[in-house]
């Protein structure tokens, strides 16, 4: 049977025979399903037989399209699902009969249950007893709708239809979208359209006797499968074959009801790929029951054009039957949690919570004894035994409703706490001392727990093997370090305070190549060191190999390097301290961005807030080097230069110190005090202890903001200058108008005269946003040029600017008192200041030069090479 799903958007609903399903446990036998279903061979004749117009009683006709036709008696059909867990309950409400009811292309079949305890729905079963004939491949779309309490079978008073409310008095209009009545398709779209209601009709002609919804209640409430935009269907398979057809949402998102909650099954005959609907070849049946045993109400179904036998209107229609289904769901798995590993005596937590309404049962069956919190609460704790083993446990859960019980079991592994204990540093071929002497090599502790070593073993992939023993206590302190060496004199091993003195009889450094393998007293690996005679670890003579960091792989000879750390002796080495190739490395993400600025945010200036509030912004940090990083001598520009309108700051004190451990990160708190509506500027500054930034500045900008509209633009208060041309050159500058109010800026004209031009010349500008406006400077005669720019815009107390712009032009070669070159080398400030993405450069040269001009970043470096090349007399723009 095909099973597929298609790519759509707009959701339709229908009514059908259903299964319901879910995930609990399942004991390697056949889910029986007692679904009263045809005998295929019979039912087959069946249908052949009865074509001409049997109702369920074998009298009725209902118009020219043969509804339902009688089937033999149920038989007990089986769903072989081997793939999930699913518990399984089986409802059967004693229909001695079933019935095969149709319906052609845009029909809707809608049934309602009612959950008999809270459960967890993860797919439809729908029994087709028989395909259409017609030639066409039509599909079935399958979906699931939580009612509520106002869709059906509720009235818009609270009240519900009575269950005597079917066929010919079933009619109660057609849904469609509270803005279009005249819609008789029902046409559903849960995800962009508005929720469906019923149709009021005047109780008059074939609807005299209907009840009568209230215009504006819900039809179906709210769709809950599939909960995304894929739509899943029943295709019409090659070989016509029939039986039960079951969708499968596990892979949805967890949908549960609770108990006594209306679920609401819907399946729609969809229009694409299926013939014309007055044909009655296209009929597809699906196995009904009759309504005289409702479970809790009739189902519905919607015909799309028109209904013979009831009151011969389209629309929804209360039928006489109720779509047989088998019920499988999940009434609260056994979920003990996933296995843990923890140390000795910690506290561990086990926990089983379900959304469901069960009781439970913890027992423990292996490992260990252990005493638990408890055996029936959903959480239970014990403290971990000081013994490496493995603890089971099974949690049995059964539904309080259905007595329905599933297990799981979870296993706790219980180890020592010293995964951290690592070879840290060896020293193996010392040039000082003789090797005989000198020899020695380093643990270090990373956890936060003293750790004893006695009765550890060290060995080699050989014959050494060397045994701490219980004589004295070993104890290597958290973070610390613990030094195991041939010889504890300090005047002959090189000055090496030695924690623990071997005999090189059991174990030796190879000078080459050797291995450092170290068990603890469970003979448990913990740590392994195989350095290679230099192919991958550092082999230099009088020199120790030192571990870049604690925490990376120390069998990896890349981690390794060699001690740059001088000792007395000459040799170089860190025994019992920090290795010496450990060091910070900041980053911060404005470092890799495209950004001029680090942008602190938009914030309500305090004129428009009647209490004055301070905003803050976090910068992160980031340490991504193996030592310590420090930040310190942090602050503002203006807030070192004690500036008066000091709006940006931080509140560091002058020996304040920010410290960020190894691949961890911190954060420089920045303060904004927002008095007016404007755009501010400032840097923030602040020192490290990392070799590569030992200084940081780095530009911010914050917007204090308006309620309403407010225009704002970052002109010099000399207005701007364009550079000095020669006729025939022309230049153009990029501005900003920036919009700080939060309604819509109108810019109605922007204005200026020749030989300045401007574009665009009006334009809106939405809140907290920005328009760029483009100056054009094109001179065609020598002199010098100032002209007015005009913005006029519907800022409520600035609606105009003016704004200055000027330039010089000069022709070269000319030397008189109109057009005087230039008399020194100028590099002038560029314009504008800060820019994104724009800006221009002027200089003048007053003699024929060589010009290189470059741009560097913040942190001095080379950023891209604008000028490399000699260049004649003259005012130069770049």
């Amino acid at each position: 049977m095909l099973i597929s799903t298609q790519k759509k958007l707009v959701i339709i609903v229908i009514n059908i025979f259903s299964i319901l399903l879910a995930k609990p446990t399942f004991n390697n036998e056949k889910l029986e399903i007692k679904t009263p279903v045809k005998n295929v061979e019979s039912s087959k004749l069946i249908l052949a037989e009865n074509q001409d117009n049997k109702n369920l009683d074998g009298i009725a006709t209902f118009g020219t399209k043969n509804e339902s036709i009688h089937l033999g008696q149920p038989i007990h059909r089986f769903l072989n699902n081997y793939s999930r867990d699913i518990t399984t309950d089986t409802l059967d409400w004693g229909i001695e009969g079933t019935v095969n009811f149709g319906f052609w292309p845009g029909d809707v079949m809608m049934e309602v249950y009612r959950a008999p305890s809270d459960l967890i729905m993860y797919g439809v079963g729908v029994d087709v007893f028989a395909w259409n004939t017609d030639g066409t491949t039509p599909s079935l779309k399958v979906e699931v709708w939580r009612p509520g309490t106002g869709g059906y079978p509720y009235l818009s008073d609270g009240t519900t239809y009575p269950s005597t409310v079917v066929d010919g008095n079933g009619w109660v209009g057609y849904a469609h979208p509270a803005d279009n009545d005249t819609t008789h398709y029902p046409d559903i779209d849960p995800f962009f359209g508005t929720d469906l209601v019923w149709n009021g009709f005047a109780n008059s002609g074939t609807c005299e006797n209907n009840p009568e919804p209230a215009n504006g209640q819900p039809l179906m409430g709210t769709k809950v499968l599939p909960t995304g935009f894929v739509d899943y269907t029943i295709d019409n398979p090659d070989d016509g074959s029939t039986g039960l057809y079951w969708v499968d949402f596990t892979d949805e998102d967890d949908v549960t009801f609770v108990t006594d909650e209306y679920i609401a099954i819907v399946v729609t005959y969809l229009t694409e790929g299926a013939g014309d609907p007055s044909n009655g070849d296209t009929r597809i049946g699906l196995n009904a029951g009759d309504a005289s045993a409702i479970y809790p109400y009739p189902a519905m179904k919607f015909y799309d054009e028109d209904c013979g036998g009831t009151s011969g209107e389209h629309g929804w229609h209360i039928r006489h039957y109720n779509w047989r289904f088998a019920y499988v769901v999940a009434f609260g798995n056994a979920n003990a949690g996933s296995d843990q590993e923890v140390e000795f005596g910690s506290l561990v937590t086990l926990d089983g919570t379900s959304s469901m309404d069960v009781e439970y049962q913890w027992a423990q069956i292996s490992g260990t004894n252990v005493t638990l919190s408890s055996q029936t609460d959903p959480i239970v704790t014990f403290i971990a035994p000081f013994v490496f083993d493995v603890l089971s446990f099974q949690l049995t859960v059964t539904n309080s409703s259905t007595g329905i019980s599933s297990s799981d079991t979870v296993d706790v592994n219980v180890i020592a706490p010293y995964q951290l204990i690592v070879i840290n540093e060896i020293m193996n071929n010392p040039s000082a001392v003789p090797d005989e002497d000198g020899e020695w090599f380093e643990l270090y502790n990373g956890t936060s727990d003293s750790i004893d070593l006695s009765s550890w073993v060290i060995k080699d992939n050989e014959n050494d093997s060397l045994m701490i023993l219980d004589e004295n206590t070993h104890i290597i302190l958290p973070n610390s370090y613990f030094i195991l060496g041939i010889n504890d004199d300090t005047t002959t091993n090189g000055g090496i305070h030695v924690d623990l003195v071997y005999n090189r009889n059991d174990f030796h450094l190879g000078n080459s190549g050797d291995e450092i393998i170290l068990y603890d007293q469970y003979d448990r690996e913990v740590d392994r060191v195989e350095y290679d005679n230099g192919i991958t670890f550092p082999d230099i003579n009088g020199k120790s190999m030192e571990l870049i960091y604690f925490e990376y792989e120390n069998n990896d000879g890349s981690n390794w390097s060699e001690s740059t750390h001088l000792l007395p002796s000459g040799d170089y080495a860190t025994p019992g301290i920090s290795n010496s190739i450990i060091y910070p490395e900041l980053f911060i993400d404005f470092f890799e961005s495209d950004e001029d600025v680090i942008f602190l945010g938009a914030y309500p200036a305090i004129n428009d807030s009647p209490t004055d509030t301070v905003y803050s912004y976090l910068l992160t940090v980031y340490n991504n080097g193996t030592g310590v990083l420090l930040l310190s001598s942090i602050d503002t520009h203006s807030g070192l230069v004690g500036d008066e309108e000091n709006f940006t700051y931080t509140e560091y004190d002058p020996d304040s110190i920010i410290v960020i451990p190894p691949f961890q990160q911190g954060y420089i708190e920045i303060y904004f005090y927002p008095q007016y509506a404007s755009i501010f500027h400032d840097s923030l500054m602040f020192t490290t202890n990392d070799s590569n930034y030992s200084y940081i500045e780095i530009p911010t900008e914050v917007w204090a903001t308006e309620e309403e509209r407010d225009i704002h633009v970052e002109f010099p208060s000399n207005g701007l200058v364009f550079d000095s041309l020669a006729v025939g050159q022309s230049q153009e500058i990029v501005f900003q108008i920036y919009n700080l109010g939060n309604t819509t800026l109108e810019i109605d004209e922007i204005s200026t005269e020749s030989p300045f031009s401007v574009f665009p010349v009006d334009g809106l500008i939405d809140r907290l946003s920005l328009m760029d406006v483009i100056i054009s400077f094109n001179p065609d005669s020598i002199g010098y040029y100032e002209r007015e720019l005009l913005i006029e815009s519907n800022d409520s107390d600035e609606n105009t600017l003016t704004l200055t712009l000027s330039g010089y032009v000069y022709v070269l070669g000319v030397d008189d008192d109109n057009n005087q070159l230039p008399l020194s080398y100028v590099l002038h400030q560029n314009y504008p200041n800060p820019f994104n993405p724009i800006t221009a450069i002027r200089y003048d040269l007053p003699e024929h030069s060589f010009v290189n001009i470059k741009i560097y970043d913040l942190l001095g470096r080379e950023v891209k090479t604008l000028i490399n090349q000699t260049q004649e007399t003259g005012y130069k723009t770049v």
